[in-house]
């Protein structure tokens, strides 16, 4: 696996504008930098003409995003011809500015493209987009669908319509990315092949879901202006080593060694309970003198690791919710998975273990599901097992910065725009229902070695 911002180029064109060329997006190491009306704001102002980036002041840069998209497919409009993927459609309305430790970008137009799916044929679009898409509810299809929204190839249907193979979709938003926590993304090596960065936990590595210009991809190419490929993927809740190529080629090196299991993966856990030195221990029930010895234990006991046994877990791994991304242990249809556990420290202040974990498949939430599989469940990893630590709100507290906030998204509000009008009641205090920061769970990747090199990161604060 590889993503780079060089496929960005060859898929992020279609349906553009011939005007789309320029954004302004401050530095992330600076405060707010307001965009010039003419240049960035709607997309309507100033010439046709492509305009060059320009340096503002030291506070702030504009970026030429046209280095992100390839040459302008000339017949992308055609009607009756199948779509490139989709991507933004309007010279790109927004910048990123920084409130309440949060990292936001203003909403901006974009557009979803994708092909039918042989498991949608012969269903109704409206079916289709209310079973498999989960981002809004079946009022917004409806609404969306009726209004043209939501098109099938490149034309305007009604709630009726059953989808054929050949057909694709199109779905026309106002995008509204969630905000990110604002940490500085610490590089912790870097030679002419690769770079080691130590991955913040809550922030996408590449666009997905809802995520795209606030990705690690994206925020470091607005940082360092560098042309980046992933040999390897992180969950978005997950921190630490993350390795990015400086070329396909390396990527694809790194990536194979990887599948081949050539890798040495070492990641940290903070689990539920008090995790078992021995394997057998697993069999055994607690006794009452392992409580005792539980209640007695010193707040911060640690044990060295040749004291500690490797803890074995072959489980195979299967994916239960496809739009959600939930997975479970699935030993009849499962793909294989094993991680081998080390117990590395206790603490009995909150009952909880830091455990050494090593992958040896690459399993989605592979380390996630096997410690619950185990009945230590990662802390605060409420989807499989752990209970749900409060978060940091993305609304500020501080009724200046709430103010700031509206302020922004009013330079780009859309009246037709369902979420438009759900921020301002959230921000506004009109509705209880308020979305959360992006989660975060107690798993960090700590070490990759293989014959040719060994990385590591620092231990996160959480496991100090």
């Amino acid at each position: 696996f590889y993503f780079s911002l060089s496929s960005m180029k060859r898929n992020h064109s279609a349906m553009e504008p011939d005007n789309t060329n320029t954004v302004c997006m401050p530095d992330v190491k600076c405060q707010k930098t307001e965009c010039k009306a003419n240049d960035c704001t709607n997309g309507t102002g100033g010439s046709q003409q492509p305009q060059q980036p320009q340096t503002e002041n030291n506070a702030g840069k504009a970026i030429d995003i046209s280095k992100l998209n390839r040459n302008q497919n000339q017949n992308k409009n055609k009607k009756g011809q199948p779509p490139t993927k989709g991507s933004r459609i309007e010279k790109l309305p927004s910048y990123y500015f920084f409130l309440n430790r949060h990292r936001y970008i203003a909403p901006y137009k974009f557009e979803y493209r994708c092909f039918a799916k042989g498991r949608w044929f012969e269903r109704s679009i409206y079916e289709v987009m209310t079973t498999e898409f989960v981002a809004y509810d079946a009022a917004y299809y409806k609404r969306a669908i009726e209004s043209g929204k939501i098109l099938v190839r490149n034309e305007k249907v009604d709630l009726s319509y059953v989808i054929k193979n050949g057909d694709w979709i199109a779905h026309f938003i106002h995008r509204h990315e969630p905000p990110v926590l604002h940490r500085e993304i610490e590089i912790v090596h870097e030679d002419n092949d690769i770079m080691v960065v130590n991955k913040p936990s809550g922030v996408a590595i590449h666009p997905c879901g809802k995520y795209r210009y606030n990705t690690l991809i994206y925020i470091l190419y607005n940082e360092w202006e560098k042309e980046l490929y992933c040999a390897h993927r992180l969950d978005r809740v997950t921190s630490g080593l993350l390795l990015l190529c400086k070329t396909k080629k390396m990527a694809q090196t790194l990536g194979k060694k990887i599948r081949d299991r050539s890798m040495k993966k070492t990641y940290v856990a903070r689990v539920k309970g008090r995790f078992p030195r021995k394997q057998q221990q697993l069999q055994q029930p607690q006794t009452d003198t392992d409580t005792d010895e539980h209640k007695n234990a010193n707040e911060n006991e640690s044990e060295s690791d040749n004291e500690a046994e490797l803890i074995t877990v072959q489980q195979a791994i299967g994916c239960i919710d496809q739009q959600k991304g939930v997975h479970c242990i699935d030993e009849k249809e499962g793909k294989e998975a094993e991680t081998q556990f080390r117990f590395l420290k206790y603490n009995a202040k909150d009952d909880s273990s830091l455990v050494y974990c090593h992958p040896k498949t690459g399993r989605t939430h592979q380390i996630r599901l096997h410690l619950q599989y185990l009945g230590h469940s990662i802390c605060n990893d409420f989807a499989y097992g752990g209970e749900e630590h409060p978060h940091r709100h993305w609304i500020p507290c501080a009724e200046q910065e709430k103010r700031e906030l509206l302020e922004d998204l009013n330079k780009h509000y859309d009246e037709q725009c369902d979420e438009c009008q759900t921020i301002v009641k959230e921000i506004n205090g009109e509705t209880s229902n308020i979305r959360n920061s992006a989660p975060q769970i107690w798993l960090h990747a700590l070490k990759y070695e293989c014959d040719e090199f060994s990385h590591s990161v620092p231990m996160p604060d959480w496991a100090q």
